[in-house]
């Protein structure tokens, strides 16, 4: 008795490790994206699901995409994705990128947007899709999006009547201390083109008014080219309160009037 007392308390214990390392292996081997569902469009028999850390807003976003059937993930021979704002007299799009398969997430697909104007009674955005499965089965159609504004995208005009966009991409949320400093710029070619600009240089200057007359800037390193339109340099808040950043983009035949970010720094 005693015997096959020992020999079932030593099978129970053995069943709850094997128990503890299947979870274990379990969550180490299937990380979960952190990301909301925004959105989901059903085009000819597919799923489409649209994902993003945050609700949309003028701007810089990441966007992950799912397409499935019948409740299947579908891997993809190609996808594009354009955003479109539809208004009165137009339409246009702005800045963004085609979807890629992720690596760590091989069940979603990366883009990014930047918004240059938030939905509205202006007008509305969607993005129209367009996808190649692996079975050579072409598929278009679009999903409704809401964009909300933010004051992290402006635009300037050059002296030979250039149009550029400037994204503020980081630091996302400002705070007082050192961190990353750092902008994307486009230029509008036409109302549905807008490519990266990797060749200009920024002048940048962050100033606090005390008023009264009365101002400081802060320590920062003025962002360069690192390419695919991203400027990246860093900056040490030395007090929050509301700032300004002023940039002004260079070229050797452009420079854009002078543009002015305003945001709160927090304390840490």
């Amino acid at each position: 008795m005693y015997k096959n007392s020992i020999l079932k308390k030593f099978s129970i214990v053995i069943l709850l490790v094997v128990a503890a390392i299947s979870c274990d292996s379990s969550n180490t081997n299937t990380p979960e994206l952190e990301a909301s569902l925004l959105s989901t469009a059903s085009i000819d028999g597919y799923t489409v699901e649209l994902f993003s850390e945050n609700n949309l807003r003028s701007g810089y976003n990441n966007l992950y995409w799912k397409v499935s059937k019948d409740g299947e993930v579908i891997e993809l021979d190609s996808f594009s994705a354009m955003p479109i704002m539809h208004m009165t007299q137009m339409s246009h799009s702005c800045p963004y990128t085609s979807p890629e398969m992720m690596s760590d997430f091989t069940d979603y697909y990366q883009s990014s947007a930047n918004f240059i104007m938030p939905s509205g009674e202006m007008g509305y955005w969607e993005v129209q899709l367009e996808f190649t499965t692996k079975s050579n089965e072409a598929i278009s159609g679009e999903i409704d999006i809401e964009v909300e504004p933010s004051w992290m995208i402006t635009s300037a005009q050059s002296s030979n009547g250039n149009v550029y966009f400037i994204s503020w991409y980081a630091p996302e949320t400002p705070k007082t201390g050192n961190q990353d400093l750092a902008f994307m710029v486009h230029k509008r070619e036409s109302m549905m083109s807008f490519p990266a600009v990797s060749d200009a240089e920024l002048e940048v200057y962050p100033y606090m008014d005390m008023g009264g007359g009365e101002g400081h800037s802060t320590p920062f390193e003025t962002p360069a080219a690192t390419g695919a339109g991203m400027y990246e340099g860093s900056i040490n808040y030395s007090m929050s309160g509301t700032w300004t950043t002023t940039v002004t983009v260079m070229t050797e035949a452009d420079t854009s009037s002078a543009v002015t970010f305003e945001y709160s720094v927090r304390a840490q």
